[in-house]
């Protein structure tokens, strides 16, 4: 058997071992792991150990009718051994000593390396082993404990489970899919992961038994890894396996149309099954908690109306939801909003268009009539944030009273708002500025910050990890309490809000908007329905249509062309009610009336 041949094979194995093992540390597209890294470069070496081992038993038993299968065997027996520590380099050594200088050179040398990498790789295995073990056992420690389940560990996962933490100090918090890697910033995660006592597995999370826990206690999975298409198989996937189980609830973190269709239709048993779309989830809880301000900061025009002037710089995720929840949240009474939205896409105002169509349709959209929703969207096309085009834009709005910046990175977020600061000021108004920024560090530190003449920039900052994913955001948000309360009024069932993602934002939309009328003292707002005066509870009943249409129109909703329920098309985002007040029935106006007070 030739020699070189067998080097050459093994020197392939060996470094192809190498590179596929890199690859998958490196990778940035998760792949479900059946081996790992380490699995894979200890197949190499064994591979690679086997090959070098051939001519060896070939010449030895080249007068043996049996020769194949006995070099076969103990070729394997011999690379098993290395992993063991228990082969004697002088099998090389010996059978080298024949060979052409350089070729026994290269035969030697390589040998060598296998030989010292076979025994780390088994240290490294046995390790990483019982690393698995010990996981093991401490999770079953924790049998009468509620459990936390991650499919991976992140920025986001871990922020969360922090928070889960302080919230249920004894409970077991279990990470998957964690491999150990070199780069600064996992190997930080990891040790954070470890200071909060949480459990780390390197298999994924369908690998892990859960059938055996106490079924008193509470179990959570959130599926969030940076991998949509992994978390949405993940996620189906433990729904059949464990949709029997009470007091179990699972967190699909997703923002795509597909994961909303598809737990639409899965069979979700006796498991609570929630989708968090952390964009939109962001955009509600910053209306819900800073909303107020819109009003705050209106400016009253000659009518006696308060103008309320928004401005979206970026109509990425966050800026296309912003602007839909704007045109519901500025339908109140007293307050007129107009929305300036400024992307450098070309075609920004017909993917508007085509995603909202009637609330672009020049019917509604700058026309003011009583008993209909009233804004003025205007979406400017093709201009950077950095160009001339948007500098003279800028000072052209000189009644603007809250701007948004979203373009996709911090650093141009935070540097847009500064220019934007400065843009403002040279037209001599001071709207308030919020930018999103997701690191709490920078957040805190950018937090009252100003120039080098010590005049602050007076920013606002939005979308931290630290707030977006909190115990109290995701598992136990006070908006989600009152959405739920506003959904019951309109008489339908409590499963139909989890289940249904049409009823749950609807319901989040309505809720948020109820607690903005209270703040802007309209009448009647914080009371009982039964305890309103007839004037009051026209003018709720007349705010609350605007706003309903409004966001409808902004979910995508047009006229049905037709008066009667039954042409109402939720397939085809058609709805009879999308019409003036005034051409509501009487059952329909009790609706108003219900949904629009406490």
């Amino acid at each position: 058997m030739e020699w070189e041949f067998c080097l050459g094979a093994a020197l392939v194995l060996f470094c192809g071992s190498i590179l596929w093992a890199l690859s998958a540390v490196f990778s940035r597209r998760k792949k479900k792991r059946a081996v790992n890294s380490l699995m894979i470069f200890s197949a190499g070496t064994f591979a690679a150990a086997f090959f070098m081992f051939l001519p060896i038993y070939w010449e030895y038993f080249l007068e043996d009718g049996a020769a194949p299968v006995k070099t076969f065997l103990l070729s394997a027996h011999n690379a098993i051994r290395l992993f063991v520590i228990d082969c004697d380099f002088d099998t090389i050594k010996d059978a080298v000593a024949e060979l052409p200088n350089l070729l026994r050179m290269a035969y030697s040398s390589f040998a060598a390396i296998i030989y010292v990498t076979a025994p780390v790789l088994t240290f490294g295995v046995v390790l990483s082993f019982l690393r698995n073990v010990l996981s093991y056992q401490r999770l079953m420690a924790k049998y009468f404990r509620n459990a936390y389940v991650f499919s991976e560990l992140n920025a986001k996962s871990l922020t969360l489970a922090q928070s889960l933490r302080e919230s249920d100090p004894k409970a077991a918090i279990v990470f998957t899919d964690v491999f150990e890697k070199e780069e600064e910033e996992a190997y930080e995660r990891l040790a954070a992961a470890r200071d909060i006592g949480a459990l780390c597995f390197q298999k994924d999370m369908l690998a892990l038994n859960y059938r055996f826990r106490n079924k008193k206690t509470k179990l959570y999975f959130f599926t969030m890894g940076e991998d949509e298409s992994e978390n949405i198989q993940q996620t189906l996937r433990l729904i059949q396996e464990y949709n029997w189980r009470e007091n179990t609830s699972l967190y699909l973190f997703s923002t795509s149309v597909e994961s909303e269709l598809l737990l639409n239709k899965v069979e979700k048993g006796k498991m609570h099954v929630r989708r968090i779309n952390d964009v939109q989830s962001m955009i509600y809880e910053m209306l819900c908690q800073d909303g107020f301000r819109l009003y705050e900061t209106a400016k009253p025009d000659s009518s006696g109306l308060r103008q309320i002037h928004a401005v979206i710089v970026g109509l990425g995720r966050h800026g296309t939801e912003l602007l839909q929840a704007l045109a519901w949240m500025g339908q109140m009474d007293g307050y007129r909003i107009r929305i300036d939205a400024i992307d450098r896409d070309l075609l920004a105002e017909s993917k508007f268009r085509a995603r909202c169509p009637e609330l672009m349709d020049e019917a509604y959209n700058g026309v003011f009539r009583e008993g209909e929703a009233q804004y003025d969207i205007r979406i400017h096309s093709g201009i950077d944030a950095f160009s001339w085009e948007f500098t003279r834009l800028i000072q052209e709005m000189d009644s603007a009273t809250y701007v948004f910046v979203s373009l996709g990175e911090e650093s141009l977020n935070i540097q847009t708002a500064v220019r934007l600061r400065m843009l403002f000021e040279q037209i001599h108004i001071h709207p308030d500025i919020q930018t999103v920024v997701s690191s709490p560090v920078k957040k805190g530190a950018l937090a009252n910050v100003c120039n080098y003449a010590g005049q602050p920039y007076d920013l606002r900052f939005c979308g931290d990890l630290k707030t977006a994913y909190s115990q109290q955001t995701i598992l136990n948000s006070e908006l989600e309490e009152d959405a739920l309360a506003a959904h019951r009024k309109w008489g339908s069932a409590e499963e139909l809000f989890w289940s249904y993602e049409y009823y749950y934002r609807s319901s989040v939309a309505s809720s948020i908007h109820l607690k903005m009328r209270i703040l802007c003292g309209i009448p009647g707002a914080g009371k009982k329905e039964e305890e309103l005066t007839p004037e009051e509870k026209a003018r709720l009943q007349v705010l609350e249509h605007r706003r309903w249409n409004a966001y409808m129109r902004s979910e995508g909703y047009v006229y049905s062309g037709s008066p009667e329920k039954t042409s109402r098309n939720d397939l085809g985002k058609m709805h009879h009610n999308l019409v003036n007040f005034k051409e509501l029935s009487e059952e329909d106006i009790k609706k108003d009336s219900r949904v629009g007070t406490r």
